[in-house]
């Protein structure tokens, strides 16, 4: 998501992303700036207007002053408007872009040049971010980053953000650069002193990271790992800080993220080390039990992704005083995807060894609850729970418990099948019914009454009565193979 910078808004002065402020840059009267106030200006004198300041800025003859009002206008044209006007010149990017890299410009100066091109990178206009790009505009910004004034860099911070979320291309190329690595060595070193500055840097980390394919490396998974658990601890009780780092770490947590030659052998050791972060599980679990969905919903997507690693992984974190109930809970949520990211959490857990399963099959009054989401108007929500049933069933397969299997086994048998044969599912689950299915009616016969029941067509679907049976062995499934991340999770 893109966010423009504001223009001044009274005392308090500019706002950026969730209320980020900056003080505000007085112009010099003699240049007598009118503040782009284009709504209450005919469109001759706009164009008069912006012609002045604009030969103001580029020429050669132009004063340190006169470059002060003329970048400062221009800065608050973008933010009033929507899109640059049609007459708008190129060369001037050029011009922002030298004044951004000039260090012996005032810092107020280069700031409000970053400033301008951070609200042109709003335009819908693709070609205008590509253009700013190709300009060198990235280089300059991750240079600002490491090495310039906080307030200029957190603007260029707030750009690069901007660059990442207009497209595919435009976040390669902010990804093929080191920011992230350079953010979190500000962050490590305590560079980031106010909370608008680490709001900003974790909402740009954030957007960078998105969409996966990130393509991390070790060193800098693991230090942007610690730097922005660093920030959530130390700025807990700012929630859209909370929001953004969960998610962040959510994504630090998925191996899609990391370079694949180092996946298979990275991505358990990021997981190990998120899992020896002192309290980021606990803290994690305290936004998933906040009520909040805003911090609900990425903090169960941490916790599930964490829980996708090894079984010895898992179960540093299932077998936690309360974690069932506290997943259990979110199945009853009003929001959609707070349901659904809480029984992705349970098909996983039943996924693992039998002491995992146990926690599940020993409750009655989880299977219940699921039981009752099988009837929910929420498609994906049944193929969820659905997918809970097939795991714990393929367990009790391979760990027969008879006792077990006669209080639970019918209803599981029946739910899983009726809902194979009434909606176009994932044909994974459906080949996981048909390994299940077959395997439950060989050794219980007792139960083909009941499939019986479900009808001889549901049947076939399940894959007996001569289907062939298409093994599927039981796995975790990645937070990729059920849903994408919804931004504004709040729908019903």
């Amino acid at each position: 998501m893109k966010l423009k910078r504001k223009g001044p808004q009274g005392p308090q002065g500019p706002q950026g992303p969730q209320g980020l402020q900056y003080p505000q840059l007085r112009c010099p009267v003699e240049y007598g700036i009118v503040q782009a106030s284009s709504s209450r200006m005919s469109t001759e004198a706009l164009v008069q207007e912006y012609t002045y300041f604009s030969d103001l800025l580029t020429s050669d003859n132009s004063t340190k002053m006169a470059q002060a009002s003329s970048v400062n206008y221009f800065r608050r044209l973008f933010t009033e408007n929507t899109e640059p006007p049609r007459y708008f010149d190129q060369k001037l990017i050029d011009i922002f872009i030298a004044i951004v890299r000039d260090t012996e410009a005032a810092v107020d100066v280069r700031t409000d040049a970053a400033w301008a091109i951070t609200n042109l990178l709003c335009s819908k206009r693709n070609p205008l971010t590509h253009t700013i790009i190709d300009k060198g505009t990235l280089d300059v910004f991750v240079w600002c980053i490491g090495t310039a004034d906080p307030k200029l860099r957190d603007q260029c911070i707030w750009g690069v953000g901007n660059i990442s979320a207009d497209c595919p291309d435009c976040k390669e190329a902010v990804r093929a650069t080191d920011v992230l690595e350079t953010i979190a060595r500000q962050m490590n070193a305590n560079s980031f002193h106010s909370l608008e500055s680490n709001r900003c840097a974790i909402w740009c980390c954030l957007n960078i990271l998105r969409g996966g394919n990130a393509a991390l490396l070790p060193r800098t998974a693991r230090s942007l790992l610690t730097a922005v658990y660093k920030a959530m601890r130390r700025l807990e009780s700012d929630a859209s800080i909370m929001q953004d780092s969960l998610l962040t770490l959510s994504l630090l947590a998925d191996d899609r993220n990391f370079f694949h030659f180092v996946r298979p052998h990275m991505w358990p050791a990021q997981i190990d080390a998120m899992l020896n972060e002192p309290g980021l599980v606990t803290s994690t679990m305290g936004a998933i039990g906040s009520g909040n969905p805003c911090l609900v919903s990425p903090a169960l997507r941490l916790i599930g992704n964490i829980i996708t690693g090894t079984d010895e992984q898992t179960e540093r974190v299932i077998m936690r005083d309360g974690f069932v109930p506290l997943i259990a809970g979110c199945m009853d949520s009003t929001v959609g995807q707070v349901r659904r990211e809480a029984a992705w959490i349970l098909s996983n857990v039943a996924a693992g060894p039998a002491h995992h399963v146990d926690l599940i099959i020993t409750n009655k009054q989880l299977i219940a609850q699921l039981l009752r989401k099988l009837h929910m108007d929420d498609p994906r929500m049944q193929k969820e729970v659905c997918w809970v049933f097939a795991n714990t069933l393929s367990n009790l397969n391979t760990n027969p418990r008879p006792a077990v299997l006669s209080e639970f086994l019918g209803y599981g048998v029946l739910a899983i099948v009726d809902f194979a044969s009434k909606s176009s599912t994932d044909p994974r689950l459906v080949n996981k019914i048909r390994e299940v299915l077959t395997a439950i009616l060989i050794v219980h016969p007792e139960f083909w009454r009941v499939v019986e029941q479900a009808s001889v067509e549901t049947y076939r679907v399940a894959g007996a009565g001569g289907t062939p049976l298409l093994e599927v062995p039981k796995r975790k499934r990645r937070a990729a193979d059920y849903v994408i991340w919804d931004e504004d999770a709040t729908e019903i």
